[in-house]
């Protein structure tokens, strides 16, 4: 256990999400970190009763942030606004983590590191050799599935923290990336590394991330290779991180996912009329 006894904030946004968010809740109330702060930030404009009913059961326990507007990145300024942790923890909705979650976070970050990437475990996949490490020519490799630690330049935001003087220092994350939420970790990542602060992965603290179909912050995006959008939040990502050459590169290959997302599109459309016709 971390013997300074600082304060960590546990900020966990949800949209949509009502058995998962009670779970990752119960994993979150259940931490043997002592001086814990637990922040929901619900975009959700109304719950399931029974959901309203554990909700009511640990009043007192988690600070309840009620927000009109979505977007990952606008909950996640929210629940930065509202932290009072010198240590901040980020998870999804649809997450299961152990006991010593928090604390191995809080280890992490009093034994060198600004933010720590933790280890997000998604289905029977095997991990990756290294950590993920986004590249000059805007490529991404490795992954947040690694079973040792290394320095990393980019964030995947379902299990992540930082000291409170990141946030101070280089603010929040940019709210034009939604819609779907894309790459708003990625460039509050980026962001921090540029500014000189020490970015690590730990597979320490670990959780499994269920991914769930239901609610979350991409609802309703059911292609988001054909959402202009998505490829917004790309171009100002790229656009604002990167050199104009990585740029140029970049954009060409997302023109190439296009093209293919657009073609798998019409095949599929293609064979359903002609089930269609087939049934009469």
């Amino acid at each position: 256990m971390p013997g300074t006894g600082a304060k960590a904030s546990l900020v966990i946004p949800t949209y949509n999400r009502e058995e998962l968010l009670v779970d990752s809740l119960r994993d979150a109330l259940d931490s043997d970190y002592p001086n814990l702060e637990i922040i929901v930030v619900d975009q959700t404009p109304r719950h399931k009763p029974e959901t309203e009913a554990f909700l009511k059961s640990v009043e007192g326990r988690v600070v309840w942030i009620r927000a009109r507007e979505t977007g990952l990145p606008k909950a996640r300024n929210a629940g930065l606004r509202k932290a009072t942790g010198d240590y901040i923890i980020f998870t999804d909705d649809d997450v299961r983590f152990e006991r010593d979650f928090v604390s191995r976070h809080v280890r992490e970050l009093e034994d060198g590191a600004d933010v720590v990437q933790g280890r997000i475990i998604e289905g029977a996949g095997n991990p990756s050799e290294s950590p993920q490490w986004m590249s000059f020519w805007i490529r991404v490799s490795g992954s947040n599935d690694c079973p040792r630690r290394g320095d990393i330049n980019t964030l995947t935001g379902c299990n992540f923290s930082l000291k409170r003087l990141v946030y101070e220092k280089i603010g929040g994350f940019d709210e034009r990336l939604l819609n779907p939420s894309l790459l708003e970790d990625g460039d509050w990542a980026i962001r921090a590394h540029k500014a000189g602060f020490r970015l690590r992965y730990s597979p320490l603290p670990a959780l499994r991330h269920l991914r769930s179909g239901q609610g979350g912050v991409d609802t309703g995006v059911e292609n988001q290779f054909l959402s202009k959008n998505y490829y917004l939040c790309c171009f100002l990502y790229a656009y604002k991180n990167h050199h104009p050459l990585a740029v140029l590169n970049y954009a060409v290959r997302l023109h190439l996912r296009g093209l293919k997302a657009l073609f798998r599109t019409i095949r599929a459309a293609r064979r359903e009329a002609r089930d269609l016709l087939a049934r009469g």
